[in-house]
């Protein structure tokens, strides 16, 4: 059970690849694809915690790469939506500037020794992020099946209303952060 979790988070990397190339490569049925991809990323994330706390193997490694793995699937699913005029471009600049910024401020701060773990609020905010994802896909489905530029306008409202929100909700999980000035 030690090396399960890590395992998980190593799969998340493979199954980011995997929807990258599904959502570039394949047919009318990508989008059911991607939404099986990206269910299976988040349900290896969350196994992997749980199992980590459960049996307390909680890694160094769990802890700096599970957060990446989850940002860069999330990084492909807004990258993709962007791309192809679903989602407003700045929105997902802004998400992944945050993103990987507080990446890069984690691997700063594990050089010194500190290992930072992931503060509730960016739980949330990742949890946003991914049900956002899995609803942009479903709905993509259902535009899919209805193919209708009416409904892929509502569409794309709704997204990016959602996503909207889901930016403000990326910024204030920087709140722990910053008080805490790590």
């Amino acid at each position: 059970m030690k090396h399960i979790p890590n395992l998980l988070t190593l799969l998340r990397f493979l199954l980011a690849m995997f929807l990258v190339i599904i959502l570039y490569h394949a047919n009318t049925i990508k989008y059911f694809i991607a939404l099986s991809i990206f269910t299976a990323a988040m349900i290896t994330d969350y196994f992997d915690g749980m199992i980590a706390r459960k049996y307390k193997t909680v890694t160094e490694f769990g802890k700096t790469m599970d957060p990446l793995a989850d940002k860069i699937i999330v990084a492909c699913g807004l990258i993709y939506f962007s791309l192809k005029g679903f989602l407003f471009y700045m929105i997902t600049i802004l998400i992944l500037v945050r993103e990987f910024g507080i990446t890069i401020y984690r691997f700063f701060l594990l050089k010194r020794g500190k290992i930072v773990p992931a503060e509730r609020l960016g739980k949330l905010k990742a949890g946003f992020q991914m049900a956002g994802i899995c609803v942009s896909f479903l709905l993509l489905i259902i535009n899919e099946i209805i193919n209708s530029n009416d409904v892929l306008f509502y569409i794309k409202l709704a997204m990016n209303i959602f996503f909207g929100f889901t930016l403000f909700l990326t910024y204030l999980s920087l709140y722990p952060y910053i008080i805490k000035k790590n």
